[in-house]
């Protein structure tokens, strides 16, 4: 399964997207690893059927949300979209 997840603070501001194939063990790289761990007080995922429609997505969720720890994604200017995709059902990460 192809995962895409969104790091929420306890504003319900999207701070991350990201995707990954292993959640547990993505998470617990973000947990270990980045200095901003402390700020996540949400994680929101969604299941995608093929890695194509996890980079999509991953994307689409950057660019929607221009969260503020994905800056080399924001900063390489990936795809800006001009059509809406249709949105994917998140459930909460525990």
């Amino acid at each position: 399964m192809y995962y895409v997840y969104k790091h929420l603070s306890k504003d319900s501001e999207v701070i991350y997207v990201g995707q990954t194939k292993d959640m547990k063990n993505r998470q617990s790289t973000h947990k270990s690893n980045s200095d901003w761990r402390n700020e996540i007080f949400k994680i929101e995922y969604a299941e995608v059927t093929d890695s194509m429609l996890m980079d999509i997505y991953e994307k689409y969720y950057i660019s929607k949300y221009n969260p503020k720890y994905n800056k080399k994604d924001i900063k390489n200017e990936y795809i800006r979209f001009f059509t809406k995709l249709e949105e994917l059902e998140f459930k909460e990460y525990r």
